[in-house]
């Protein structure tokens, strides 16, 4: 884990390090190989945000000029962040505390993970075998945590004990070149579920797929593509966490949990949390999506 805090600006610092091509493309290489990187920015007035965003919007996310959360004195309320149930980070709904936030800006590689009012709050983005969190404030220091100037009602504490459980999870380590094709079909699937694309999703997946929503709705190859590609079904943001897999000769199956935010046609912005099993097929030397069954996430 790679953790970056408040760059430091040349008001604050004599000699700031400010992070450059070399240090972005050596970060991107680290990510990509499986590394997982946490961004916590500060407002703009007090962090070094011009550079730090030339890395963010690599893993796309970017730190706004826009702050929120300026708490006077000892306006506590002011900095209330609420966090609502099935959260894929947290565990439980929690009222958290941030005090003078850049406010984010995702676009659908990252996934918004925690909003209020509107404005993004926390993001995170999958990138090859790693994984980006991001956040505009460094949060997580000794007064708001440690249960002595924050009022009861704000749970710092056991929010930064989920969010480290989130971090120091393990992702799935290939134990072998089929395993990580497995891995490489299941991106691409999350990215084509993102874009919509008629051709990929027709490509990733088999005519005889049988394709299972949590409500108990089944869709044939033709119904899922179609709904995805009319944009009846929108996904703005999507993660796979928990992943496991095993490969048994030409069938290899996975078993994660989605998270994501919706746009469907009709029904506006949403969310879903699912458990989801997904049966893939070596065919012609290629992964191909045979089935999947999602249940709600409890």
């Amino acid at each position: 884990m790679y953790i970056i805090v408040d760059p430091d600006t040349k008001k604050e610092t004599e000699n700031p390090h400010f992070i450059e091509n070399q240090h972005i493309k050596a970060i991107q290489t680290w990510v990509k190989n499986g590394g997982t990187l946490v961004l916590l920015a500060n407002d703009t007035a007090n962090c070094e945000i011009l550079h730090f965003n030339q890395l963010a919007t690599v893993f796309g996310i970017r730190f706004s000029d826009k702050s929120r959360n300026m708490v006077k004195n000892n306006m506590f309320e002011q900095g209330a962040v609420t966090v609502q149930p099935g959260n894929p980070i947290f565990k439980e709904g929690r009222k958290l505390y941030l005090k003078e936030i850049s406010v984010l800006e995702a676009d659908k590689s990252a996934r918004t993970v925690l909003t209020e009012g509107g404005d993004v709050i926390m993001a995170t983005a999958a990138y090859g075998k790693g994984r980006v969190f991001a956040l505009g404030d460094p949060w997580l220091y000794n007064e708001y945590v440690d249960g002595k100037k924050l009022p009861s009602e704000f749970d710092n504490f056991n929010a930064a004990r989920d969010l480290a459980a989130w971090l120091l999870q393990t992702p799935p380590v290939p134990a072998n070149e089929e395993e990580a094709d497995v891995l490489d079909a299941v991106e691409e699937l999350r990215l084509a579920l993102l874009s919509g694309d008629r051709k990929t999703l027709e490509n990733i997946t088999l005519p005889e797929l049988s394709y299972g929503y949590s409500g108990g709705k089944i869709e044939n190859q033709t119904a899922f593509v179609d709904q995805l590609a009319s944009g009846r079904s929108n996904f703005t943001a999507i993660s796979f966490t928990d992943q496991t897999l095993s490969v048994v000769g030409n069938t290899a199956i996975v078993r994660h949990i989605l998270s994501a935010s919706t746009n469907d046609a009709g029904k506006g912005p949403g969310s879903v949390h699912l458990s989801v099993l997904l049966v893939w097929v070596k065919q012609n030397g290629a992964w191909k999506l045979l089935a999947r069954q999602a249940v709600k996430k409890i």
